[in-house]
Formats: C-alpha cells, structure tokens, sequence
C-alpha cells in the first residue's frame, strides 16, 4: 500500500503566523480527512502537545513524503500513531521513539476544496 503524502506550496499560506496549507493525498485518515481536502498545518507545535493529528517527515524508498498520524498518549505512557482508516496499521511507541519521529506540526483544521 502506498503510504500517506502531502503536496506543499510554501507560498500557500494562511494570514495566521506559523500555518500552512497543504492537501492531502492519501486515504489513510478517512473518514475524518479526505484525500485532496486542504489541511492546515501549525508548525509552531512541533513537539507533542496533546492528542490530535500530526504532521510527519517520513523517509522511505521513494524518498521523503509528510505523513499524518493521530497521536494518543496513553495510560502507560506509550503513544498509539494511528491512522484513521482502519485499512493501515497502527504503530504503538515509547515517547523516546515518538521523539525521534520528526515533527513537522499539529493539523488545526481540515477542509474540503473540491468544487461541487
């Protein structure tokens, strides 16, 4: 399965400091993020702050793609990285692994671009 990816137009940018746009091209959040919504990206959160999606560097054969993940810390300590569509794997992590993880910022807001 191919795995999640972002197209970023650095000049796309919010009026707020520190939020860009990017749209996402994957189904691996579904049903709560779309493939081609626009997402908007705080990058000022670039450590944990909380349960919520995440936005990812991610290095792989093809080279380097943003992913997203639902990050939930739970009782124990440990850190459930989810996708929302069940169809992809979850990967459940030490915070010491979490923090190797580079991220990018927290997704603030998601939304449909397409026209109807």
């Amino acid at each position: 399965m191919a795995e999640s990816s972002l197209t970023i137009n650095p000049t796309f940018k919010t009026p707020e400091a520190g939020i860009g746009r990017a749209v996402f091209n994957s189904d691996a959040m579904e049903p709560t993020i779309i493939f081609g919504d626009v997402i908007e990206v705080d990058h000022s959160q670039d450590q944990y702050s909380g349960d919520g999606i995440y936005c990812f560097s991610w290095r792989d054969w093809s080279g380097e793609a943003l992913i997203l993940r639902r990050v939930i810390r739970q009782l124990d300590g440990t850190y459930d990285a989810l996708n929302d569509n069940k169809a992809y794997p979850s990967q459940k992590l030490t915070e010491a692994e979490l923090a190797k993880w580079p991220m990018r910022g927290r997704v603030v807001r998601s939304y449909s671009a397409r026209a109807h």
